[in-house]
């Protein structure tokens, strides 16, 4: 079982352990940054405390375990679109519903802030997420970048 629980409710020490995780070799090849430095996390840290927040992010517990961050970004009120990703740090847990259900728990999350558009970006080489947005009702929209395929959903 899932549950997201939001950042700004989380320790501070948890938070910055989320940058080992997002730094580990399982998490960055998955994504098209490939270290990110204490002090950029600690300003996206910073950049959730915004009003109205144009970033949000969760800690993701499976079986009360941490194992991943989700968040959506580019938060636009005005247009009603957002951006989403997420990671899980332990491969281990792969294939086993986890990211879907992060997935419905943020729609749902993204609608509560009046969104009614998500779009994500994912590499080429990650065919589970792959399988799970186009399962999932994203569609493929031009990627503008390679290796890196972009969809959108109206949620």
């Amino acid at each position: 079982m899932i549950m997201i629980k939001n950042f700004l409710s989380i320790s501070y020490e948890l938070q910055l352990k989320t940058l080992e995780w997002r730094n580990s070799t399982e998490v960055t090849k998955y994504f098209q940054i490939q270290d990110i430095t204490l002090d950029t996390h600690v300003k996206w840290l910073k950049n959730l405390t915004k009003k109205p927040p144009k970033s949000v992010a969760f800690l993701i517990y499976w079986n009360q375990k941490p194992v991943g961050v989700t968040y959506l970004y580019n938060v636009d009120y005005a247009k009603y679109t957002c951006e989403w990703g997420m990671y899980i740090y332990d491969r281990k847990l792969r294939g086993k519903g986890i990211g879907k259900q992060v997935l419905d728990e943020s729609i749902l999350y993204a609608k509560q802030l009046g969104m009614n558009k998500m779009s994500l970006e994912v590499l080429s080489n990650n065919q589970h997420a792959l399988s799970l947005y186009t399962k999932t009702g994203f569609v493929e929209i031009e990627s503008k970048k390679v290796k890196v395929r972009c969809f959108t959903k109206n949620i």
